[in-house]
């Protein structure tokens, strides 16, 4: 189509939206704005010990689950340490990082955000009294989900395993009417209003309710929310925005 859009994750994780999107015949531009960098000192802590009086772990992130087991892995335990856990992850791209390392979720919610955790929790047992639990996840974490677990009695402790840094984009990079942006995270949403924005005429396409309000708050134009944050989906909404605009 040669319509142009924003791919703004760490170029690591890009590659397979910007296939994805590329063979429809888009133009995709490749502007990371942020970096992730482990926190070396919260990830010493994870060991077979450390998790040993834990009954449930819940990863909100693929990018937790990347960091959590590379350095369980390190230690030389791995995935059998988890085996009488419950786990639980935030959506299917998270379930999915964790069958890499011989993980299948034991639950994972139908609405991807803390809220949906909060209620598949809930159904399953909604007095937590007794349940420790673990969430290793960004420095940057809204606590709304640890809130909401102890107030239904469970012990929790959040473990921030790796940081999300904004980075400014090079100079020469600058939107055009028209295009589109895909933002997946709060801290690149913060970063694009932040140091790219400055009043075109664009769509966005997030991928959590979250994100909606969030960047609602610093944009009056076209907002769109993929079902998922698979690239199936973000592509299907991409695809359906673009459409929709001719």
């Amino acid at each position: 189509s040669g319509h142009r859009f924003w791919v703004c994750r760490p170029y690591h994780q890009q590659q397979e939206l910007e296939d994805a999107l590329s063979a429809l015949g888009a133009e995709v531009i490749q502007v990371p704005l942020i970096k992730l960098t482990p926190i070396h000192s919260a990830l010493a802590q994870i060991t077979s010990d450390y998790l040993r009086s834990y009954t449930q772990l819940i990863f909100t992130s693929s990018n937790a689950v990347t960091y959590f087991f590379k350095q369980l892995l390190q230690t030389g335990s791995d995935s059998r340490c988890l085996a009488d856990k419950n786990i639980i992850a935030v959506g299917p791209k998270t379930a999915f990082r964790l069958t890499h390392y011989g993980i299948s979720a034991d639950r994972v919610p139908s609405v991807q955000s803390a809220k949906g955790i909060l209620d598949t929790v809930s159904t399953l047992q909604n007095d937590l009294t007794g349940q420790h639990i673990l969430i290793p996840q960004a420095k940057q974490a809204a606590s709304i989900l640890c809130d909401g677990l102890r107030q239904r009695g469970a012990i929790v402790d959040q473990l921030a395993i790796y940081d999300t840094q904004k980075i400014v984009p090079p100079d020469g990079v600058r939107l055009r009417d028209g295009d589109t942006i895909i933002l997946m995270s709060g801290s690149q949403v913060d970063s694009f209003f932040s140091h790219v924005y400055s009043g075109e005429s664009i769509t966005c396409v997030v991928t959590s309710t979250g994100l909606v309000k969030q960047v609602r708050k610093k944009f009056g134009g076209d907002v769109k929310c993929a079902t998922q944050s698979t690239v199936d989906a973000i592509v299907s909404q991409c695809l359906a925005s673009y459409n929709s605009g001719k």
